[in-house]
């Protein structure tokens, strides 16, 4: 059985300034593995830097929020397009996971 921590990360995204309708949409997303926490540490650190971070919350059964992750707060802009800026939120969950390899049975012909 191997263990490996899993980085998901929900890319979001609003337009700037003062339009009507102007909620977050998902764009992207992305799941990743690393071997070891230090690993999820310094590829969040290379990506968002010291980026504003705040907490997500999830409820649980008896409808308490429990902190789940974060959601890091920037602005963007797509150079290569010469793009407008735009603010953006990437939600950020780790957990931790298993694997074991399994061999299906195939009947033989």
């Amino acid at each position: 059985m191997n263990k490996y921590y899993k980085l998901n990360i929900v890319r979001t995204s609003k337009a700037m300034g003062n339009k009507k309708d102007n909620y977050y949409t998902q764009f992207d997303s992305e799941d990743l593995d690393f071997k070891t926490l230090e690993d999820v540490e310094n590829e969040l650190e290379e990506r968002y830097g010291n980026c504003k971070r705040i907490y997500s919350y999830v409820d649980d059964k008896e409808g308490n929020a429990k902190k789940s992750g974060y959601i890091y707060c920037f602005k963007n802009k797509d150079f290569s397009h010469n793009s407008e800026w735009w603010y953006q939120q990437d939600w950020v969950n780790i957990s931790i996971n298993t694997s074991e390899d399994i061999l299906l049975n195939y009947k033989e012909d």
